[in-house]
């Protein structure tokens, strides 16, 4: 990798060295992105919400626990609509069973165990996950990005979170073929947003993601 003032240059081969197969069980947190979760999307337009996990997740329900400043009728009526039953586990705490949404489903499916989640808004949670080996978390991460769910691998094993995968191979080789690195640009994210299909701010976050893990892995390997 070359830098020269702003420009940023690619002398990269793909797919990166990586170590072999750790078969021994491992923790990592995946963050993805869906919008088909009707309880979390209700739960977001909850005044002063603390809080949203979930405690069971099975394929076809997941059952959410979450925390508010107080339990009122607005509250109950919104989430009425988009749960099939709701349980008072304390004077500010409500369990709501729900249609599982498609991250869940996946991880239900899976053969990961969820150790906790975390919900950051209302597209947007994060899976903390024991999985057996790393070659079973980056199938998992395959998995992810195959079933649409833009996952981040946000904590783990270092050759995991820094490894490029396919949509940022994709999006990394379209923006050098289309001269989006060349100093006169002749493309822009725009333009390769819409042949991508995708929104700009999209792009613009995955091809961070994967420039940041190329920076990673070159100065890793290159210690001064």
């Amino acid at each position: 990798m070359i830098f020269h003032g702003t420009n940023i240059f690619l002398l990269v081969k793909y797919p990166m060295t990586l170590p072999k197969n750790k078969k021994h069980p491992l923790e990592m947190t995946v963050q993805v992105r869906r919008t088909d979760c009707l309880i979390t999307d209700a739960t977001f337009n909850i005044p002063d919400l603390k809080g949203l996990t979930r405690l069971k997740i099975e394929v076809d329900e997941t059952l959410h626990s979450l925390e508010v400043k107080k339990v009122d009728d607005k509250t109950m009526t919104a989430l009425r609509k988009v749960s099939r039953k709701i349980v008072q586990a304390g004077p500010t705490r409500l369990w709501v069973y729900g249609k599982s949404c498609s991250a869940c489903k996946f991880m239900a499916l899976s053969d990961a165990v969820v150790l906790g989640t975390k919900s950051i808004d209302r597209t947007t949670v994060r899976f903390r996950l024991l999985v057996s080996s790393t070659g079973n978390a980056r199938k998992l991460v395959h998995d992810l990005e195959e079933s649409g769910l833009e996952p981040v691998v946000i904590d783990g094993p270092e050759e995991i979170k820094t490894e490029i995968t396919d949509r940022e191979n994709q999006v990394l080789r379209l923006c050098l073929d289309l001269g989006y690195f060349d100093n006169e640009r002749e493309a822009s994210l725009k333009d390769i947003s819409k042949l991508l299909g995708i929104s700009v701010s999209s792009l613009s976050e995955t091809l961070r993601r994967a420039l940041r893990k190329i920076t990673e892995d070159y100065v890793n390997r290159n210690p001064t």
